[in-house]
This record gives structure tokens, sequence and C-alpha cells, in this order.
């Protein structure tokens, strides 16, 4: 859901014979930066871990490079992600 300049995203799925619960919250400053923090609770445990947490802050940088369009997330990984159509389903 959107509260003013947040996205609250809460879900629970399962994987595996485990339920999982999470809970994010990303604030936007402006188009000019964003501050995410979330949370999960795996029970029963999952690979013995009971509870994860993130942080992740992001601002921008410059005009998209080749191939970019605004809202794309790089990860580690190389897969490309874009927080803007996220928003719209």
């Amino acid at each position: 859901r959107v509260e003013g300049n947040r996205l609250v995203i809460d879900a629970v799925c399962k994987l595996g014979v485990t339920t999982v619960t999470t809970h994010s919250v990303m604030t936007f400053s402006c188009n000019t930066a964003y501050n995410s923090e979330g949370s999960a609770a795996y029970d029963p445990q999952l690979l013995n871990v009971t509870e994860a947490k993130s942080t992740l802050d992001g601002k921008w940088a410059g005009d998209c490079q080749p191939g970019q369009q605004p809202g794309d997330i790089k990860l580690e990984s190389g897969q490309t992600i874009n927080i803007k159509s996220m928003i719209r389903k």
C-alpha cells in the first residue's frame, strides 16, 4: 500500500514447510533517493534462520546508461529489476 511517500509491503508465503512473513517499508525522497527496511520471519526456521533484516539506501547518481530506464536497480548478480514497475502491480 502507498502511504504518502512510503510504500509498505506485507506478505506471507510458504517456502516448502516454512511460512515466511515479511514486512518492508520503502521511503522515497522526491525522485532522488530512497531508503528501504525489511524483515522476514521463518516458522519453522529455514536453514537455521528464524529472522532476517535488511536495509537498502539508494540515490540518483546520474542519467541512465544505455538500455536502462528510470527505476532500474542492478543487483550484484547482474539481474536488473525495475522498482517503478513493481509499484504499479
